[in-house]
Parts: structure tokens; sequence; C-alpha cells
């Protein structure tokens, strides 16, 4: 008799889950992009103006590619000319290599770097010896 029950539940189930299941895949959207003139319009708007703004930062980071270059342009015209004479033919040429054994350091670098480092009146030692270092019952982070 159970057994008898339960294929009844199980079978009236299956045939209710099925009518469902055809109801949602019969059903026609109203609401969806295809059918409505405007959401289509409204996705093309939307589209459109981030094609623009696309466009924009294209024009953007053209604009910042060629000012780099000037600068750039405007850096070696300004260097001097190496003293090494395999350099000297590189540049002379009016092409650019990649040869990055070529290296121009700017004076005030250098003059950087040959300063003695600064001075640091802090000792580790001494801030333990300070610091007090109190066990206070810590509640929840107690350890």
């Amino acid at each position: 008799m159970r057994i008898k029950k339960a294929n009844a539940v199980l079978g009236t189930l299956l045939i209710t889950g099925g009518a469902v299941l055809l109801y949602l895949i019969a059903d026609e959207d109203k609401g969806s992009l295809y059918g409505n003139p405007e959401a289509q319009k409204e996705e093309l708007k939307n589209l459109e103006s981030k094609l623009n703004h696309l466009e924009n930062d294209l024009a953007l980071n053209a604009n910042i590619v060629s000012d780099l270059k000037s600068a750039v342009k405007g850096i070696l015209d300004t260097n001097h000319r190496p003293e090494d004479p395999q350099a000297q033919n590189l540049l002379s040429d009016g092409n650019l290599s990649s040869n990055k054994s070529i290296a121009h350091v700017n004076h005030v670098d250098g003059l950087f770097a040959q300063s003695p480092p600064s001075t640091c009146d802090l000792q580790m030692e001494k801030v333990y010896d300070r610091l007090k270092f109190d066990n206070l019952d810590g509640g929840v982070w107690k350890q």
C-alpha cells in the first residue's frame, strides 16, 4: 500500500513539474529586448554612449602618446653626444636603436647618489627599553 501511495505522489509531482516546465518554455516574454522597440532604442543609446566614451578615451590616449613622443625627442635632442664612437655612430644614423648599454644619467641624480646617507638617532635597543610591555587582560583577545 505504501508503494502505491509513493508512486502516485511521485507521478503527480512529475506531471505537475512537466506542466510548469512546458509553461515556462512556451511563455512569451513581452518585456524582452527582442519584442520591445522601446527597449531596443534604449539599448542602442546605451551602446552608442559607451562607444563615444571609448572613442574619446582613444583620442586622449593618442594625444598623450604624441606628447610623450615629442618629450622623448626633446630630451634626446638636448642630451649631449656620447664620447663613445660606437654610440656616436648609433645616434648619428638618425635611427633610434634599442641598445640598452647606453645610459644617460642626470647630473643631479649623480650628486644625490654620491651624498652620504642621512643619519638616524633612533636605536631599536633603546626603543624596547623605553616602551612598556604591560600584559593587560585582553578580554576576547586574551592569549
